[in-house]
């Protein structure tokens, strides 16, 4: 059997998968159907990652290819709220250029290294663009949380930035 066919990446095939159902839930406004689809998502993320550090199944393929399906749903969170007129279209520009880069980085840093590892700080800023995307499913979009959304990602932005373009000691 080929590496990159194992039961961690499978669950994550399974995850992208969601990005349909998600963007009819979030059309219909069919938010506790939304919700649930969310926190499974969620869940199975977590059940990925731990499937594939205790079967030794871990694969830079399946590295990228969660962060894809990570990527898919957020994105698919952000385009239906900027299509339904819920937010304005350059959070959702914002947001893609984010996740381009992102993406450009760790390729970079795999291609330097041989191997992607997720930082400390990256688990933290995940869960704070996750919080977002639970915020934007439940249509809750205010004054408050755009700007604390924006400075937070820039935040991160930045540090991802950092963190992907240095090694360990700092050094280019």
């Amino acid at each position: 059997m080929h590496k990159n066919f194992n039961i961690p990446n499978s669950i994550t095939f399974f995850r992208l998968l969601f990005v349909i159902p998600l963007v009819y839930f979030l059309v219909k406004e069919m938010r506790l159907y939304a919700i649930g689809l969310y926190v499974l998502f969620l869940l199975l993320d977590l059940v990925d990652g731990y499937l594939a550090r205790k079967l030794n199944q871990s694969t830079s393929f399946g590295e990228i290819f969660d962060y894809i399906a990570d990527v898919a749903f957020c994105a698919a969170v952000f385009l239906v709220q900027a299509i339904m007129g819920r937010i304005w279209s350059w959070i959702l520009w914002l947001s893609v250029l984010h996740y381009v880069i992102m993406l450009v980085l760790i390729l970079m840093k795999m291609r330097k290294q041989g191997r992607f590892e997720n930082h400390k700080f990256k688990k933290f800023s995940a869960l704070v663009h996750f919080g977002f995307i639970f915020l934007l499913i439940i249509n809750i979009y205010n004054p408050i949380t755009t700007p604390l959304f924006i400075i937070l990602l820039l935040c991160m932005f930045w540090y991802d930035l950092y963190y992907y373009t240095h090694d360990a000691k700092g050094k280019k």
